[in-house]
Order: C-alpha cells, then sequence, then structure tokens
C-alpha cells in the first residue's frame, strides 16, 4: 500500500519544529477575528481548502479542526513542497461557486471542501481535482470524490457481508426525513435486491411493519438505516411475527441505547477502520493546546496525500490519475482509495450485537 510515510517516525522527527505564525487555534479561537483567507508555505504544489470559518449556522468548531489538521500536516510532512490555503466561505453557497472557481483558475493543484449539500454541489473547478468532506451517499457534482465514513456506507458494507453469505433479499427501513434508499439500492444493484420501507418519526411499530407487506415473506434480511427507538420494536414486532430467522442488519452510527436492546440482539454491523488519532495528538496538542478530533484527521489527511504523491511523483503528479492509486493510501483517518465513480473505499471490520456491545466477527482486511 502506497503510504504518506511512516506517520510514527516523521512526527518523531517534527517535535521541535516550531509553529508557523500566529495562525490560532482552540486555545486562544476568541480572540481571533475572522479571517477571509491565510496561507502556509510558498512550494510549488498549491492545496485549498474552502471552510465555513464564519456565518450563522455554519459548522464552525468542525471547520477549525479540519483547519488545524491541515496546518499541522504541512509543517509535519509537506513545508518544502506545498502552499496549503485556508479560505473561509462563510458557509454561502454562492460564496463556495465563486472561491473554488477562483482557486481553479489560478492553478491550485487540488481543492478540500466543506459544508452542507448546497455548498458541497455549487463546487466548481473545472479539471482540478476536488475531495468532499462528506460521505458516499452526500449529494456532490460528478467527478467531486468522497471522503468521510458514514453510517450509510456502514450499512451498505453490512448489507455486502449478508449478501456473501446468500441473504440478498434485504427488507430496508429508512427515516423518511433522511431517506438514502436509493443510494443505498444503486450501490448494492449487483449484489442484492432492496425493498424499501420509510416511516415517521412518531409511527408505531405495527404500521411501519405493515407497510412491508408481503415483501418481509420473501426476505432473506432487514435492514435498518435510521438510528431511532423506533429500531428495536420494529425488529421485535418481526420476529415476533415469525421473522426469527431473518438476518438484521444495523451501522456504525446505532447508539448505546439501541444496541442495548434484545430483540437486535446478533445484528451485523460493519465498522470502518479508522485510524489512531495518537497518531498527531501529541503535536497537534503542542500547537493548539487541545486533543484533536476526527475532524482534524480529515484535514492532515488531505495534506498528506498531496505531500505523499508530491515526494513520490514530482510537483506536476497531483492530479486526478494519481488520486485514482489501487493501492490507496494510509493515513490518521486509515486505510482509504478513491473510486473512479468518485466514491471513497474503506476497510472495514464486521461485528454482531451481543449483549448490547459489539463483537468482532470478521475482521478488517490489512490491504485493498
Amino acid at each position: 500500500m502506497l503510504q504518506f510515510a511512516v506517520l510514527g517516525v516523521v512526527l518523531a522527527a517534527c517535535q521541535a519544529v516550531t509553529t508557523v505564525g500566529d495562525l490560532g487555534g482552540e486555545k486562544d479561537a476568541e480572540d481571533l477575528k475572522p479571517v477571509a483567507e491565510e496561507a502556509v508555505g510558498s512550494g510549488a504544489v498549491q492545496v485549498a481548502f474552502l471552510l465555513p470559518m464564519t456565518g450563522a449556522g455554519s459548522p464552525i468548531e468542525e471547520s477549525r479542526g479540519i483547519r488545524n489538521g491541515a496546518l499541522l500536516a504541512h509543517e509535519d510532512l509537506g513545508k518544502n513542497q506545498l502552499t496549503v490555503t485556508i479560505a473561509d466561505t462563510g458557509g454561502q453557497t454562492d460564496r463556495m461557486k465563486a472561491v473554488s472557481g477562483q482557486h481553479a483558475s489560478d492553478g491550485t493543484d487540488l481543492l478540500v471542501v466543506f459544508g452542507g449539500d448546497d455548498d458541497v454541489i455549487s463546487a466548481s473547478a473545472g479539471s482540478v481535482p476536488v475531495v468532499a468532506l462528506a460521505p458516499n451517499s452526500a449529494p456532490r457534482p460528478a467527478g467531486v470524490f468522497a471522503f468521510l465514513f458514514g453510517d450509510i456506507d456502514s450499512l451498505v458494507k453490512g448489507i455486502e457481508f449478508a449478501a456473501l453469505d446468500g441473504k440478498k433479499r434485504i427488507v430496508l427501513f429508512s427515516p423518511r426525513d433522511n431517506d438514502r434508499s436509493t443510494f443505498i439500492s444503486q450501490a448494492l444493484s449487483s449484489r442484492a435486491s432492496i425493498y424499501s420501507v420509510t416511516y415517521g418519526p412518531r409511527e408505531n411499530a405495527g404500521a411501519i411493519v405493515g407497510r412491508a407487506g408481503g415483501s418481509l415473506e420473501e426476505a432473506d434480511a432487514v435492514a435498518f438505516a435510521g438510528s431511532d427507538e423506533a429500531i428495536p420494536r420494529v425488529a421485535a414486532l418481526i420476529r415476533a411475527r415469525g421473522g426469527g430467522k431473518l438476518a438484521l442488519i444495523g451501522h456504525s452510527g446505532w447508539p448505546a441505547s439501541i444496541l442495548g436492546k434484545s430483540a437486535l440482539k446478533g445484528a451485523i454491523v460493519a465498522q470502518p477502520e479508522v485510524g489512531d488519532l495518537r497518531r498527531i495528538s501529541t503535536r497537534y496538542k503542542q500547537k493548539f493546546g487541545t486533543e484533536p478530533k476526527t475532524e482534524a484527521a480529515y484535514g492532515y489527511d488531505m495534506v498528506a496525500i498531496a505531500a505523499g504523491i508530491a515526494r513520490s511523483a514530482g510537483a506536476d503528479g497531483l492530479n486526478r490519475a494519481s488520486l485514482l492509486s489501487q493501492a490507496g493510501f494510509r493515513g490518521a483517518t486509515g486505510a482509504f482509495r478513491f473510486r473512479a465513480d468518485g466514491s471513497v473505499e474503506r476497510l472495514y471490520e464486521i461485528n454482531t450485537v451481543q449483549s448490547g456491545k459489539l463483537a468482532p466477527l470478521a475482521r478488517a482486511p490489512d490491504r485493498f
């Protein structure tokens, strides 16, 4: 597998690196004034992050973590090769469109975008590779890569595992206000047959199961796309009505309150191999005064990709083709690789629900 670097060695060698200017972080965020754009480095390879650092309703804390992770990676891995720019979109769709177009025309080699669905959809970069910090199931323009691991990706992996065991006829229950059944059906079109049932937040289990009709009699498994308390009630009713042999499939977003329900004992849950934040936590805490969260790893890995490709392929090597390395990459978020359709593939372990907890059933593979 192509790796950014042996991170333990890289980070150990960088303990004495001086921080880049007064760029701020969590420890002094209250004293900062919004900055439209900031840049570090003068390397030939240009990476731009378009983030809602300000704006009412924007995920500002997540954006700050992404930014800080990117700046840390620049210090650790890309100081002599990269220029990293952080542009504030203010959570405005029009600004995302304008800023992404501007950076594409200015010769940026990689654009990383984050925000709401409309913001991501508006990102316009022509031939410049764009990575959206969004899961596979989120809407985005053709050609834009996804990067995050999401609950629906976990569910798809769980259904794939069940299909390998011959359980290919699936009844899928999805909350109506976040229905991703079309994405799930398309993702599994060659491996499983999906019959979708949606439900509202206050519906009782009888009404929900009733809409499944005779599909439950033909099904091999039942899958749940939500994370709500209707799930164990629906599962219990299906089992009470003779569906005890049906496999149950959940996802990595199920809270402990659901895992602890007896009706979900034995359910299949695929968990992504998510890496180890400890690889960057010491340096991150030194620079920003707080422990890193997952968002910091997203920013770190985006810069690490660019630095790794620049080292191995030169200043002109960062392009769509190099991002599509079949060997994949390994960073603070674990192992991943991009597919030609824009999706990101990660490694998953398979678990079953036992005594309210996840028990390993099949280990994640070591590589793609």
